[in-house]
């Protein structure tokens, strides 16, 4: 299949021209090239459609269109269409290998989407998908409600990490938050609306199917009837292996709503975790028996208060990336690779360690492209450098390669990289789903205009042979 031209091709002042036209008509914002985002931070990654979290790529779109509304998404969309241009779907970027970038294309940019819906009492809310998690949070709160997974970082928006999955601090209990969704409104790539329910095979390929089938609109996610308020502790453990064993127990007991954990390896302790439970105090003995080197006594917290005040994540210029999901306990010896190149980097790369968590494999998820391995148990690593300097972000992000094929062939998934996935690194894991996504795209987006090359195509049919 022939590329679409790209806008240098087909006279870009013109179309340049006639898009400034299309969105004076329909009231939408209309940027090019290197012109400030309207949300995010100024001087950052966020605002610059240039640029995403790794800032170990750049690229400048000709055109970058800022929709606040279902109906002017739709007909950017429309636009997009008739006019050929590919284009790439952005929230808040922190997709790091250029999933969001283009050259030379567009840019349809997410966060202006926000806002949610909640008839009080209900146990289920409907949330635009340019919403920042932080945002719905804070909104539901007074109602003792809260979505039930979260990610660490809850200033991303909700069709961000819906589309590549979403693992969190309960995800050993409830899965990721892709697992979640009931409902959603997709607006398919040539600007036609979709109504779907959990079922709809289109729905199932777009969560975590990384924007190939459209625009996630409009979700409809189950709610957690519950406060903020957690009774937890501290625990520390000696070792990575440690760590594994007592998580595995843990999430397979579902006696604990909070379990996140970091590897720092800062003596005597080399990884961390906080367990806890919301609205009652942590069952006596829990952690009996379980491989610890040391405990806190519990305490009450409240982390969405604590995330209030700290505010968005400050990231470095430059973070490569490599987050991974292991099988269990066959992963173990990766595991003991990463931590070594953990360590191997220099101590302000890693201030905060790195992040472990346990949960169900591949088999607790209804969803086809559930990027997790086939094990009983999967164990998430996600290792995040900050660098001060693009040559020693492009040093460490050559030092995750081999490791990424090694964990590939091991029979892991990677979650997100900083360097673009190549067909050797996905099609393992989910070669059996492949076919039937690449037939959906085709289907509603024949041109491959939407997130083009996300995933591999399909290879072309073979001329026919000529017989005598």
């Amino acid at each position: 299949m022939n590329q679409p031209p790209l806008p240098d091709q087909i006279e870009p002042a013109s179309l340049v021209q006639r898009a400034r036209s299309f969105a004076q008509d329909t009231g939408t914002v209309c940027l090019t090239g290197g012109e400030r985002l309207p949300t995010g931070r100024a001087d950052t990654f966020e605002s610059d459609a240039r640029s995403d979290f790794s800032g170990l790529l750049s690229r400048s779109p000709a055109l970058v269109f800022c929709p606040t509304s279902l109906s002017q998404a739709q007909a950017v969309l429309r636009f997009l269409a008739a006019e050929a241009i590919p284009y790439k779907l952005r929230g808040t970027a922190h997709t790091p290998s250029g999933e969001v970038l283009s050259e030379g294309g567009a840019i349809v940019e997410l966060r202006g989407l926000s806002g949610f819906r909640y008839v009080p009492g209900s146990d289920e809310v409907r949330v635009l998908g340019g919403t920042l998690w932080q945002t719905l949070c804070l909104g539901l709160a007074p109602q003792h409600r809260a979505p039930r997974v979260l990610t660490d970082n809850p200033y991303t928006t909700v069709a961000g990490t819906l589309s590549v999955g979403g693992f969190g601090d309960s995800s050993h209990l409830f899965g990721l938050q892709a697992d979640c969704v009931r409902r959603a409104t997709l607006l398919l790539p040539n600007g036609e609306r979709r109504e779907l329910t959990s079922s709809d095979p289109l729905l199932r390929y777009a969560l975590c199917g990384r924007g190939q089938l459209g625009l996630l609109a409009e979700v409809t996610l189950p709610l957690w009837r519950r406060s903020w308020a957690l009774h937890g502790c501290l625990v520390h453990f000696a070792d990575a292996a440690r760590f594994v064993q007592a998580a595995t127990r843990i999430a397979e007991e579902g006696r604990v709503h909070y379990l996140r954990a970091r590897a720092h390896g800062v003596p005597p302790h080399a990884v961390s975790a906080f367990v806890g439970c919301y609205d009652a105090e942590l069952p006596r003995g829990l952690l009996r028996g379980l491989p610890l080197a040391e405990q806190s006594p519990p305490e009450w917290v409240d982390f969405l208060a604590h995330s209030q005040v700290l505010g968005p994540p400050r990231w470095r210029r430059y973070n490569p990336a490599l987050e991974v999901a292991l099988p269990l306990p066959s992963g173990l010896p990766l595991l003991a690779e990463l931590d070594e190149l953990a360590r191997s980097l220099p101590q302000d790369c890693l201030p905060r360690g790195y992040s472990l968590m346990v949960l169900r494999g591949r088999g607790a998820s209804l969803l086809p492209l559930t990027p997790l391995p086939r094990s009983p148990m999967v164990l998430i690593a996600a290792l995040r450098p900050e660098c001060q300097t693009l040559a020693e972000a492009q040093a460490i992000q050559e030092r995750f390669r081999p490791l990424a094929q090694r964990i590939v062939a091991a029979g892991g998934f990677l979650y997100l990289t900083s360097f673009p996935r190549s067909p050797d690194l996905v099609e393992p894991a989910l070669a059996p789903e492949l076919a039937t996504l690449q037939t959906l795209k085709h289907t509603v987006d024949p041109a491959h205009l939407c997130n083009p090359d996300t995933f591999p195509r399909p290879a072309p049919n073979p001329p026919p042979t000529k017989t005598s």
